[in-house]
């Protein structure tokens, strides 16, 4: 097994029960004189080490699966080393950079370990930390690729390394029991490739598990939720609505309710949505350097590392009213149910700092991320306040941007340079045009703060953004620069699409680069998200899809083919949603590189089973089949009657109404897809509707609800 690095490569990788082995080869090693007689040492992309006046040296950090039980210990087998005698010293690390304007960092230098005669690191292979991630017992494996005696001047470059890890003690019936059991479709593309043996003590491959998606709510909210599970659950979704009755109200008893749920439910969630501020959901003060107000150890339930097990998010709302619009523009951004069209879906815009020592981080982060979404068929607009150029916020934002990122001075309420505030973002007039926000800067993610800035951006109606992340604490330039670069280099070139997706793995790769320290614990804990984790950012405008599955299937056990193509293509990796209409059953699966899906459903009687495709830049598909027994038509009508207009070529419909009902009636083709539709409120009485647009001859399914009623009917139209 071959796994290609940046600096070289890791080859002949193999993993049993009671052995791991590898070979590190490093091919290129980048010596830079920097000021002072000093030299800078880089090798590629890789991480170093980062105690403060110590030298900067070059590592190499990799997530390693190990079976429960076993007790690891890395040694180096065999080595080929070159020694490079240098006529100055490596260039130490100096303290992190603080977002504060004015504020300088002076230049840190340890003499005394600097006249030390000794290799630093000391070891070429240690292991730094361990980890349990959703199951998965991870290692972190430091390698060093080169080693530095300042007192001689020399360095010592290790171009082959071959690596052995000892693993007495393993468990393979206990590990593959937790893999199997916590596998899950949102964690495995986040965790394939970020753990280099990643599944290698699963017995068999992974259970097709089901997406969990529990939800944590104030008992006097919960009805305010009911567009946002329904709409999840004919995704294919499994949600459970936890009131706080149920889980309690510290953030303890939360926490516990959570990991209950992860340990000993059937579908452990792989999604959580906290809903409320802090004053209705608690937050934590975190273990991380400066102990920042955090989320995140809510989202930690398998182990003691501060790795989240599952995508926790916030709906940081101060009332009923602003949960209740954002759970609705949270589902019309996902169904494109907008008023003002889409032509701004691949629109990305980047505000860059004015900082008269730093602004140049900034703006170099952004055209890191610039040239990734443009390279991805986005465009990309910049406002750099250094030199007072670009397109205005206020220009950008209200014309309609899916990706919104700062990097700069920040407040509790604002971009600090820009300005632009709390206030500023209550008056946007962007309706029905909200991208994701990500804030780089100190502060502005303070959800301590009675309305922080990250708040505002979801809690301004169908305005503002879809969901916002930010930092609760002060943030830094090269810690911010790393995670940003992170963060977009997995959300499109390796298809993190759901945003907390992306959060957590350019988290962990943030964490290769500075490895396990307070700091970086800091890091992991201050970028808390408000919004729904689980959204699917647009990076494009919508495709419409073409579905093609059957219009009638029969009643009980029955495997259901759904084919999704894009243009002519085959549609891979749709999610597909099954829901019967008259229980409360889920069932999902993906659409394979065929664009082809068979998804084991089961109805118990005859009724309206909804159909529901999913995916990345992909216009939803709403359809439906209807189950029937022995192919009769079996659904009760009650008062409702239908009366057909041939010669017309129109579909009357009749009905009455024992009292004053919401009343909907949708009229479908015999693909599922919706051709017209009719909602208003109507009082008690007798009703018609007429479909007045002229229909060709065929099947079509009326479907009519008002109030608990929920009812279907096949009409065969000839003309």
């Amino acid at each position: 097994m071959a796994i290609i690095l940046l600096i070289g490569s890791i080859i002949n990788f193999s993993s049993t029960a009671s052995q791991i082995e590898f070979e590190v080869l490093v091919s290129e090693l980048d010596l830079t004189p920097a000021k002072d007689g000093f030299y800078s040492i880089s090798i590629g992309e890789e991480g170093g080490l980062f105690e403060v006046g110590r030298p900067r040296m070059p590592i190499i950090r990799k997530f390693i699966e190990i079976p429960y039980g076993a007790r690891p210990e890395a040694e180096v087998v065999s080595i080929t080393s070159e020694v490079i005698t240098i006529d100055g010293k490596v260039l130490p690390v100096q303290p992190p950079r603080p977002k504060i304007p004015g504020v300088s960092v002076p230049f840190t230098f340890d003499r005394v370990f600097y006249s030390k005669d000794q290799l630093y690191p000391a070891q070429v292979v240690r292991i730094t930390n361990e980890a349990v991630i959703r199951g998965h017992r991870v290692i972190t494996v430091e390698i060093a690729p080169v080693q530095y005696n300042p007192k001689r001047a020399q360095l010592i470059f290790n171009k082959e390394i071959k690596v052995r890890v000892d693993l007495p003690g393993s468990d393979l019936n206990l590990t593959g029991y937790k893999v199997n059991r916590y596998h899950s479709f949102a964690f495995d593309p986040v965790l394939d490739g970020l753990i280099l043996n990643y599944n290698a003590y699963s017995f068999s491959p992974p259970p097709d598990l089901p997406i969990g998606y529990l939800i944590i709510v104030p008992d006097a909210w919960a009805s305010y939720l009911d567009p946002l599970v329904e709409w999840r659950k004919k995704k294919g979704y499994h949600v459970t609505v936890a009131k706080k009755s149920e889980t309690g109200s510290t953030k303890e008893q939360i926490k516990n309710y959570i990991s209950n749920a992860y340990h000993n439910w059937p579908i452990p969630p792989s999604f959580v949505l906290l809903i409320g501020d802090i004053d209705q959901i608690p937050y934590w003060s975190g273990s991380g350097s400066g102990s920042p107000p955090t989320d995140l150890n809510y989202a930690c339930v398998d182990g003691s590392d501060y790795f989240p097990d599952v995508d926790l998010s916030r709906f940081s709302v101060a009332n009923s009213t602003q949960l209740d619009s954002l759970v609705k523009k949270t589902v019309k951004y996902e169904r494109n149910e907008w008023t003002g069209g889409n032509d701004w879906c691949d629109r990305a815009y980047f505000i860059a700092s004015k900082d008269i020592n730093y602004h140049q981080v900034a703006e170099n982060t952004h055209k890191w991320c610039m040239a990734i979404v443009r390279r991805h068929g986005m465009t990309a607009d910049s406002l750099w306040l250094y030199y007072g150029t670009g397109t205005p916020v206020r220009t950008a934002v209200n014309g309609g941007r899916s990706w919104v990122t700062y990097s700069g001075h920040g407040t509790t309420t604002s971009w600090a340079e820009v300005p632009f505030g709390v206030s500023d973002v209550h008056n946007l007039t962007n309706t029905d045009k909200v991208g994701f926000v990500q804030t780089y800067a100190c502060d502005a993610g303070d959800f301590t703060y009675g309305e922080c800035f990250s708040e505002s951006w979801i809690r301004v109606g169908y305005r503002g953004g879809i969901a916002h992340i930010a930092s609760s604490v002060g943030s830094y330039w090269e810690e911010d620069d790393t995670l940003q670069r992170k963060v977009f280099d997995v959300a499109f070139d390796t298809a993190y699409y759901w945003i907390m997706g992306m959060i957590n793995r350019g988290k962990y790769l943030y964490y290769l680069s500075f490895g396990p320290s307070s700091f970086t614990r800091r890091y992991f804990e201050m970028y808390n998200l408000m919004g729904d984790g689980s959204i699917d950012v647009y990076g494009d405008v919508p495709h419409d899809i073409v579905v093609d599955h059957p219009a009638t299937i029969p009643v009980g056990d029955y495997d259901l083919t759904v084919t999704v193509t894009d243009n002519g293509n085959p549609v891979e990796n749709g999610l597909v949603g099954v829901r019967p209409a008259k229980d409360d059953t889920v069932f999902a699966g993906y659409t394979d590189v065929t664009g082809q899906g068979t998804i084991p459903i089961y109805t118990s009687q005859p009724e309206t089973v909804y159909v529901t495709v999913t995916g990345h830049n992909l216009k939803p598909y709403e359809g439906f089949c209807i189950a029937q027994s022995g192919g009769v038509e079996e659904m009760a009508l009650g008062d409702l009657r239908f009366k057909i207009h041939t010669i017309a070529s129109r579909i009357q419909l009749e009905y009455n109404l024992v009292r004053e009902e919401d009343v909907e009636i949708s009229l479908y083709d015999c693909t599922g897809k919706r051709i017209a539709y009719y909602h208003r409120p109507e009082t008690a009485g007798h009703h018609n509707h007429t479909f007045r647009s002229r229909l060709p001859s065929g099947v079509y399914f009326l479907r009519f609800k008002a109030g608990s009623v929920d009812l279907s009917q096949k009409v065969v139209l000839i003309r």
